[in-house]
Parts: C-alpha cells; structure tokens; sequence
C-alpha cells in the first residue's frame, strides 16, 4: 500500500532531542504530550538534580525548565499555561498542584490517599485521575472542592465514557 493511499499520513516534523530533550526522556510514561501545544516531562541531571522541562510547540518549540525535586509526574493544560504537577508527599499520599504559569497562581493543592496510575485532561477546568480501584474528577476551578469519585471497582457506572 502507498503512503497517499493510507488513511493517515505521517510526517516528522521535529527531533525533540534537537531541541533540549534527553532522549532518555522520548518514551511512553516519561513525557506528557496533552495537545499540540506542550510536550513535557521530569528530567533529572547527573548530579541527581530534578526539573520539569517543557516545550512549546506554539512558539518555535522553546523550552523553559523549572526545578521540581519532588515532581513524579506532570502535564500541561491543553490550550492553557497551566501546568498540572504530581508527587508523593511526605505522609506518602498523592498530591497534585496546579498553577497558571501566567499569573504564577497557584489553582489547586490537594492531596489523595491513592495511587494515580492515569491522569488526562478532560475539558478546560477538569483533570480525570484513574486508580487501581476508583476513577475521580478534579475541578481546578475551585482550590478547596475535593476530588469526586465517579466509578469505583465495585459499581458499573456510565460516567466512564464520559471520561474516555
């Protein structure tokens, strides 16, 4: 089959590694690629050292770096300068941050008694948040409302296709 006659085309249009990407840092579990706006991921330096690094597909793929110890995970906001971030606090439950990196304020700060294995964004003010046993929803339009568990292992819901 010729490539015109697939249904999809395919074109690289960058090497993340030109532009300040560890290629340790390419692969599935490491970088977060939320939209075509932002690619991001954690990165630590040979002295142990751990930032986030992200890339800004919208504006000739520049990329800022910001120290984050304690960060295991982080995405950016589909079309926002948001930036969600995830670790493990000291009492060892999940706890997510999220910050309009515009106005450097923080949305939200909460913390979860359980493991977040999946974390996507939903729609402009919702993270969806899966866990071995719950799927939860996350408005960060509000800092003190809490995380709203829609499905458990135990109940068969319809709300998780609205989450997929």
């Amino acid at each position: 089959m010729s490539q015109q006659s697939l249904p999809v085309q395919m074109k690289e249009l960058t090497v993340l590694q030109q532009h300040g990407f560890n290629p340790s840092l390419v692969k599935l579990g490491t970088l977060s690629f939320e939209s075509d706006k932002y690619i991001c991921a954690k990165e630590v330096d040979q002295q142990g050292n751990a930032s986030v690094i992200v890339c800004d597909l919208m504006k000739n793929m520049e990329i800022s770096k910001r120290k984050m110890a304690m960060a295991d995970g982080v995405m950016m906001h589909p079309t926002q300068n948001i930036m969600a971030v995830r670790a493990k606090n000291g009492q060892n439950n999940i706890m997510i941050q999220v910050y309009n990196l515009d106005t450097r304020q923080k949305l939200k700060d909460i913390n979860l008694n359980y493991e977040i294995t999946f974390w996507k964004w939903l729609n402009e003010r919702t993270i969806g948040l899966v866990s071995p046993s719950s799927v939860f929803t996350l408005d960060i339009s509000e800092m003190n409302s809490p995380a709203r568990k829609v499905l458990t292992d135990k109940e068969e819901s319809l709300e998780i296709m609205y989450l997929l």
